[in-house]
Order: structure tokens, then sequence, then C-alpha cells
């Protein structure tokens, strides 16, 4: 049994840059297989894949645009032969919304409206409620929160301690 206090010493946790890019867009496609919110907002990811992975991209790439706002996390999993690191590939991501108040870029796709493997109707309620929830909720704190929009972990290295870290 993996004892969950201590994380995997396999595993790299560092802040993401410009170079990740390509790596992070793979990792979130690969990664939410199981998020609902994937499947009810993006139902035509598989018939429109290239335009999946442009907005992915453009969402990772306004995040990582405004480093006083947001802070995106890569764990990395080392490839060993023989004992001997010889890469490391990309196992978990996380997003901090360290600036709650602060009023980000203008959204990427607002209301997902340019999007081909979106379901616009979905997106609509889906994003327009957690708004409102936090407005009702939360806003009071706003100022002394850090809030943690994702985190992924891919299924083989679940359960190894590095979603914690």
């Amino acid at each position: 049994m993996t004892d969950l206090n201590f994380p995997d010493p396999c595993f790299t946790l560092r802040t993401a840059s410009n170079d990740d890019l390509d790596d992070i867009t793979r990792f979130h496609i690969e990664g939410f297989t199981e998020e609902p919110q994937v499947h009810y907002c993006y139902p035509f990811r598989q018939e429109y894949p290239e335009d999946h992975w442009k907005w992915i991209r453009k969402e990772y790439e306004s995040y990582l645009e405004q480093p006083l706002k947001y802070v995106v996390h890569v764990l990395e999993g080392q490839n060993k032969i023989d004992g001997h690191v010889v890469s490391k590939t990309v196992v978990g991501l996380a997003v901090r919304n360290i600036a709650v108040l602060t009023k980000a870029h203008e959204k990427v796709d607002p209301a997902e409206k340019h999007r081909k493997d979106a379901d616009k109707l979905h997106c609509e309620a889906f994003f327009g409620k957690p708004g409102q929830r936090f407005k009702t909720y939360f806003a009071a704190w706003a100022e002394e929160q850090v809030n943690l929009s994702s985190l992924v972990v891919h299924p083989d290295f679940r359960l190894r301690g590095g979603g914690t870290m």
C-alpha cells in the first residue's frame, strides 16, 4: 500500500512555461476523459479533434500569459532505464487562480461561440452557474482565496501522492 503522505520520489512538481503548452494540451485532453463536464460541454471533440486541441491550447496559453492571476503546475513522472532517468513525462496538471478578484483577460472563447467541438447550450448552462454560486457563497472571502481551478493526475499514477504535491 502506498503511503499517501509521501509523494512518489519519481515525481517532480514545477511551474509550467510556454514550452510546456503542447504537453499540457495533450495531457489535458488525455487526462480529463472521466470528467463529466467534458462529455457534457464538448460532445463533438472526437468529430473535431483539431478544433478541440486548438481551444484547449488557447485556454492554457491564456493562463500562462497571466502569471499574477494563474499558476499552472505540471507533475512529471520519470522514465527510467537501468535506474537512470532518461526522460520525464507530464503525468499531472493543476491550475490555481491566485488572484480571484483580478479580472482575467477577455475569455478565450466567450460562451464557446466559435468551437465546433462544443454544445453551445450546454456550455452556457454549465459555465453560467459557477459564477452565480461564487457570487452567492464565496465573494465575501474572495480576497483571501486561492482557487484550485483544475487538478488531474493520469490514472496510471494516481494514489501515489502526486495530487497532494
